[in-house]
């Protein structure tokens, strides 16, 4: 669903071109009204109600090498995903 959101938004780029290994700012070209977009996007289309994009953001841009990648990203939904059922229950 995550690869779905992307290939969306990031227009000229097929699902099949989208791996988790791929850079959401580089090779995708996403820019910060892209990322608000795909923020909205992952908000309403997998029920993350005030997901922490910018947290995913500045953690990756402060590891060595950061590629902002889709599989980083999807971690980052899940583990969200987890602590927010968590915090609900």
């Amino acid at each position: 669903m995550l690869r779905a959101l992307l290939a969306g938004i990031a227009r000229g780029m097929g699902l099949a071109e989208i791996t988790p290994e791929t850079s959401i700012v580089e090779e995708l070209g996403l820019d910060s009204l892209k990322l608000l977009e795909l923020t909205l996007a992952i908000e309403t289309n997998l029920a993350l109600t005030d997901f922490p994009m910018q947290d995913w953001y500045d953690a990756e841009a402060a590891k060595d090498g950061a590629r902002f990648t889709v599989e980083s990203l999807a971690g980052a939904c899940e583990r969200f995903r987890i602590n927010w059922s968590r915090e609900a229950s």
